[in-house]
């Protein structure tokens, strides 16, 4: 971000592009916000509540979050059919 004036949005992007698998923690994220803002007086990420999950994502991550969630309920229930996605017990009608 510093040496080449890259916003940390661009900067994630260059980064993912070149390593997809790369996903740093919400602490650090912050930490990098924090840092953005010391550069250039103002952020390109922000971080976004995820009520459902209970935690705090970059706005980057929360399409991919929630792609995450949709497919864990999808392999719950094929696994389970009779619980519902997060796990829980359903009324079962016939037994």
């Amino acid at each position: 971000m510093k040496y080449l004036r890259m916003s940390l949005k661009d900067s994630y992007n260059l980064l993912h592009k070149k390593r997809p698998i790369v996903r740093p923690n919400g602490s650090f994220f912050r930490q990098l916000i924090d840092y953005e803002w010391r550069l250039f007086g103002k952020n390109s990420v922000k971080m976004i509540y995820l009520e459902h999950l209970n935690i705090e994502v970059p706005d980057l991550f929360v399409h991919e979050y929630k792609k995450m969630v949709l497919l864990e309920a999808i392999i719950a229930r094929t696994r389970h059919p009779h619980r519902t996605g997060f796990g829980s017990k359903t009324n079962l009608i016939n037994g």
